[in-house]
């Protein structure tokens, strides 16, 4: 992952991390500076790791045995399950009909264009909104997962002046709360004030209990290709209610707004596989790095069985379960994640795919297969009842699929997805209705809005608060004083638009503070969060008092403010600019001054 903050491109993630004293030795070994991927041949060449690897699928996913010379080599066990594996994906892929394939391969172009639109609609970046997203993506489904993020982006960018007050109160559940001391912290507290004192803490709950409060909880279903459509509903027809996960989740996401530099999305999207791959996934659906998201329903897929999360095989991919199925410090890969991701790549090689839409057209088909609404541990043991034949020998596995297929078709599933009779629509729109809902659509800016450039002001003059520097300062002519802020601002700004990986415009001009006016840089960038970054960094090179971001648009971290915009007279020198600044610094009101 580089350091790379410019919003129009790519910032990719390592899907493995390396940890312990090896990282520190080797700077190869560095996931953030470095693009380290999970592959199948690192498995391979750890011949300790990769027994125990694959003998825990052995264990607990039964596949047709090697026989002869060579069938306890664990090289040649672990491609005899990749093949059963692959050959599942691929019957799963010919059972959905060619036209539907089209469509259900595209939902990590949804997910993108669903990231894009955010980015405009907020004024963060393309990779702030899908690191949002893949961090609130944990035991979660794809409509509820999009719409939690959308929700916390919704309260984090449009309430941030809104008070902590008795609904939000009454929807915390303090008693379930394992640091409830955060909780308390929040109370009584605008967001904007918590994000600002970097309680990230509080500011989770904060953003939990308003959406409880405030929101509707139910949710709509999405297209494919990154549309919305109707409600999600229970088997009954009610709308169904979204589940917000873990506040580390929801402080991620608070994070990640706070500080979308590649650096903090490395930081905030964790070391399991899974979280880096949806996200990289969801950043570049095109690109030919091969990340592949192994989750539930994608080891659920090549397995060919209706596994939960807390299935056993399920908890190998991600490196936990007892007993484990293994991992390596030293090369960041854990449990069997690699060997589910190899049978992904194969299959989508024989399909004339990229990996990551395999993964789609099967979880799309896997969930079809095994509904969950007739998942049960009855159907488990039905299920593993025919693969055990396959074991016995007294069924092939090609017979087994078919059996399967008929068991879930005379059981009401193996139905067409919700989509197919929703017409193509690529166009991301809302995920519910409410509140935060309402004030982040009214705050969304005009077209006029989003096409001005954001400026970021600066000054090279000392910090007033430095009396002696200051005065030195100001014996210079306004002309040595125009020369040094040129220079200055423009070495130290060259310096930090290479370091966020951007460009931007610099514009001289005379600026006012604190009643002194003087030779002034506005830095005019594409991003506000890109012009806060360097806000942050200029001011700390340039040793500032304070510094200013101004944008025609809301943003994160940004507060809305009125302005005076006065029209000088042509000619107007830079003499009469500050006689007319003294003036204006002479306005007060009840003792405050208005500029």
């Amino acid at each position: 992952m580089r350091p790379d903050d410019n919003p129009n491109v790519v910032i990719p993630a390592s899907t493995r991390v390396p940890s312990g004293p090896q990282q520190i030795r080797n700077p190869a070994a560095d996931a953030l500076n470095n693009l380290l991927d999970i592959d199948y041949r690192l498995l391979q060449a750890d011949r300790n790791k990769l027994g125990q690897a694959i003998q825990s699928v052995i264990r607990n996913i039964p596949h047709p045995k090697l026989k002869g010379p060579g069938s306890r080599n664990p090289e040649r066990q672990t491609e005899n399950f990749i093949d059963f594996a692959t050959a599942n994906l691929m019957w799963l892929h010919d059972q959905m009909p060619e036209q539907w394939r089209e469509r259900a391969k595209l939902w990590y172009e949804g997910a993108n264009r669903t990231a894009n639109e955010w980015s405009g609609r907020y004024g963060i970046t393309p990779a702030q909104a899908a690191a949002a997203i893949a961090v609130l993506s944990p035991q979660k489904g794809w409509f509820e997962n999009v719409t939690q993020a959308e929700r916390a982006i919704d309260i984090l960018t449009s309430e941030q002046d809104t008070v902590w007050d008795d609904a939000m109160t009454e929807a915390y559940s303090a008693g379930k709360d394992k640091n409830a001391e955060a909780g308390r912290r929040a109370m009584g507290k605008t967001l904007g004030e918590l994000i600002a004192n970097g309680d990230l803490e509080a500011a989770a709950r904060w953003v939990r209990a308003f959406d409880l409060a405030y929101n509707e909880r139910g949710y709509r279903t999405l297209l494919p290709e990154g549309g919305v459509a109707d409600w999600v509903r229970t088997n009954s027809g009610n709308k169904k209610q979204h589940r917000w996960g873990s506040y580390n989740e929801i402080q991620k996401v608070v994070s990640v707004m706070m500080d979308g530099s590649a650096g903090n999305i490395h930081l905030q999207i964790g070391g399991e596989h899974k979280v880096r791959s949806f996200y990289n996934n969801i950043m570049d659906p095109g690109s030919p790095r091969g990340s592949v998201t192994i989750d539930t329903h994608a080891v659920a897929a090549d397995s060919l069985r209706p596994y939960s999360s807390g299935s056993l095989p399920v908890l190998h991919a991600f490196g936990t379960g007892t007993p484990t199925a293994g991992g390596s410090n030293e090369t960041g890969m854990t449990g069997t994640y690699a060997i589910h991701r190899e049978a992904y790549v194969r299959a989508a090689e024989q399909a004339g795919l990229l990996p990551r839409e395999m993964q789609s057209i099967t979880w799309e088909m896997i969930r079809s297969v095994f509904p969950d609404n007739i998942k049960n541990q009855r159907l488990r043991n039905r299920v593993e009842e025919v693969w055990g034949r396959v074991m016995d020998g007294s069924l092939t596995a090609d017979q087994a699929r078919s059996e399967i297929e008929s068991m879930m078709r005379e059981a009401g599933a193996m139905r067409p997805p919700a989509w197919v009779d929703h017409e193509y629509d690529e166009s991301p729109g809302p995920t519910y209705e409410g509140r935060s809902r309402q004030s982040a659509e009214s705050a969304t800016p005009t077209a006029a809005q989003a096409e001005q450039p954001v400026r970021v002001a600066l000054e090279v003059a000392p910090d007033p608060n430095n009396t002696a520097l200051t005065a030195e300062w100001n014996a210079l002519s306004d002309e040595r004083k125009n020369e040094l802020t040129m220079s200055v601002a423009k070495a130290v700004t060259d310096m930090v638009l290479r370091e966020l990986g951007t460009d931007g415009q610099m514009q001289m001009n005379l600026g006012g503070y604190l009643g002194a006016t003087n030779p002034s840089i506005d830095l005019v960038v594409g991003s506000p969060q890109v012009a806060l970054r360097a806000a942050k960094m200029l001011g700390h090179a340039l040793s500032q008092d304070a510094m200013m971001v101004v944008g025609g648009r809301s943003f994160f971290g940004g507060e809305k403010t009125g302005v005076v915009t006065i029209q000088l007279p042509e000619g107007y020198s830079a003499d009469q600019i500050k006689q007319l600044y003294d003036k204006l610094w002479e306005l007060k009101d009840n003792g405050k001054n208005l500029v």
